[in-house]
């Protein structure tokens, strides 16, 4: 199994949104309403990344397996004005049900960490569901830490936590 990491284009929007919609519906399930994840759209996803994609600041990439496209990453300067400038977001991690527990998502961060490290960028924060804890066991795992720092969110009908990480890189 050959993994490669390729920097996504605008025309990569329809692939970015389909990998993003099925993982959603699959990591989702039990946690975000099941109506708001059965109505998620693959076309409309895929305008609002087309839009998104153009822009310099964000960083989007696509894992492969033997040349089938796998999962993907965005990441970008942080947006929150309370961090440094030193401080970048990861977006979006997503990797086709199918693909999960092969590495890819370890691949496509330390792709997105070289590439911070470049602009030289010294700590990386991402968001995640509280209840997501596949995830959250993932990136401790990675070395990210808990920032204690939470938000409110509404998915759908349902009201939820996300929660905070950070790692020095």
């Amino acid at each position: 199994m050959r993994v490669t990491i390729r920097q996504a284009t605008v025309e990569d929007a329809a692939i970015i949104s389909f990998i993003g919609v099925t993982s959603w519906q699959a990591a989702y399930r039990g946690i975000v309403p099941d109506s708001y994840l059965d109505s998620l759209s693959v076309e409309q996803r895929k305008k609002h990344l087309a839009k998104n994609l153009s822009v310099s600041d964000n960083h989007f990439a696509i894992a492969q397996i033997d040349d089938q496209d796998a999962g993907m990453i965005c990441f970008y300067p942080s947006q929150n004005e309370k961090v440094t400038e030193s401080t970048w977001e990861v977006e979006a991690l997503y990797i086709l049900p199918q693909y999960w527990n092969k590495g890819i998502g370890h691949t496509l961060m330390r792709y997105a960490f070289e590439c911070m490290k470049d602009q030289k960028i010294t700590f990386c924060e991402l968001w995640v569901l509280a209840e997501n804890t596949r995830a959250r066991k993932f990136y401790k795992c990675l070395g990210f830490t808990y920032t204690g720092i939470e938000k409110n969110i509404s998915i759908g009908s349902r009201d939820l936590i996300e929660v905070c990480y950070r790692i020095c890189l």
